[in-house]
């Protein structure tokens, strides 16, 4: 069996996680990392408040857009539907 030394284990890579591990790894410590998703970054970035926050931030660009006087003045509100503004966020979160 393989021994490792370390003086930091931290479990799991969310925001909290993946801040500690390179807050110690700056102060020279051997740092490694448990992580049971494929990528870093824990659920909060694959699957729940940063992706939620990209929707709210196109939704927002939407809205935006579509009351702004001067584009109300040379058009019609633009309508975007639920699967393209997904199709949009895919960059985001993944």
């Amino acid at each position: 069996m393989a021994v490792h030394n370390y003086d930091v284990v931290v479990i799991g890579t969310g925001p909290a996680g993946e801040s500690a591990a390179i807050n110690a790894a700056k102060h020279g410590k051997r740092v490694a990392i448990i992580e049971k998703q494929v990528q870093v970054g824990g659920n909060c970035t694959h699957w729940g408040t940063i992706p939620s926050k990209a929707l709210r931030h196109q939704v927002k660009q939407i809205m935006a857009f579509n009351t702004n006087r001067m584009f109300r003045d040379i058009g019609e509100p633009r309508w975007f539907s639920f699967p393209k503004v997904m199709e949009r966020l895919k960059g985001y979160h993944r």
